[in-house]
């Protein structure tokens, strides 16, 4: 019974934390509230941590892999991330997300090929970026390089 709760509060935090993010890539960082959605998101770390380790204590944590709807989860993605981004060009919200975090990773996955993003005004040095067509082992190569490379 408590493994149960301890899930079904690791879920809560989960909520939480996915709203703390995404008030946070909504806000500019020197809004007023920027800085309570990072410590909501902090102590919502910390108590996941905290379950963790209580799951591990009482031996209720077992790796158990489960088989998800991968299409479902992007759609569900997708209407998240249109609420935040609605309206706003790859480029721009790529800019936002650097200002606000510098440290992550991001690659510009662009519906135009190669020289059409040009045409657009885009400068493809100013990020990573990867143009159609590509194929998907292409596409697993640079995510990889992303990663991997030191540099946001």
């Amino acid at each position: 019974m408590a493994g149960g709760i301890a899930r079904d509060f690791s879920n809560l935090l989960t909520v939480i934390m996915s709203y703390s993010e995404l008030g946070r890539f909504a806000l500019e960082p020197n809004h007023p509230a920027f800085e309570a959605l990072e410590q909501i998101d902090v102590a919502a770390r910390r108590a996941g941590a905290l379950t963790r380790q209580r799951l591990i204590f009482a031996r209720k944590e077992a790796v158990d892999p489960k088989v998800i709807e991968l299409n479902q989860l992007v759609e569900s993605v997708a209407k998240l991330l249109h609420r935040v981004v609605a309206g706003e060009s790859g480029p721009s919200v790529i800019e936002r997300l650097s200002r606000q975090r510098p440290s992550t990773k991001v690659l510009f996955v662009s519906g135009y090929p190669g020289d059409d993003i040009s045409r657009l005004g885009v400068d493809q040095g100013s990020f990573r970026f990867l143009a159609k067509p590509y194929s998907s082992e292409q596409l697993a190569q640079r995510v990889r390089r992303v990663l991997d490379d030191q540099r946001r």
